[in-house]
């Protein structure tokens, strides 16, 4: 277990989930039927989800990222790897592309990060 010690748990545990969500953006339409609202609010789950597991790997490895630029780092990978799925699911049947879907992907992530600082200032007062 000490190889996987510190941020190498949570990079591999962010990569497991990129690939989740590859896997479940790869469906031709998921078996349970939700409301619009609803569908951004999972999709800002989702992605908050995997906000916080990048923001874990970059802050708890050995060569610690000042939180600030892992921040950065964060909502802007989320964009992109967000962005990458949507484009994936326009070569889906029953998929459709939604900036509206993206939007939601990178408030969830922007949230993850708030989140942790705030937490992290409650933790250290």
């Amino acid at each position: 277990m000490k190889m996987l010690a510190g941020g190498r748990v949570w990079w591999l545990v962010s990569v497991l989930w990129m690939a989740l969500i590859f896997v479940a953006s790869s469906q031709p339409a998921l078996a349970v039927a939700v409301f619009e609202f609803n569908d951004k609010v999972a999709h800002a789950l989702v992605y908050a989800a995997l906000g916080y597991f990048l923001l874990r790997a970059l802050t708890d490895a050995a060569i610690r990222v000042p939180f600030g630029f892992a921040s950065v780092y964060v909502i802007t990978w989320v964009a992109l790897y967000g962005a990458f799925d949507e484009w994936h699911q326009s070569f889906v049947p029953g998929r459709i592309v939604s900036l509206g879907d993206w939007a939601a992907d990178v408030g969830g992530a922007a949230l993850a990060v708030c989140l942790a600082k705030l937490l992290s200032q409650r933790s250290s007062s």
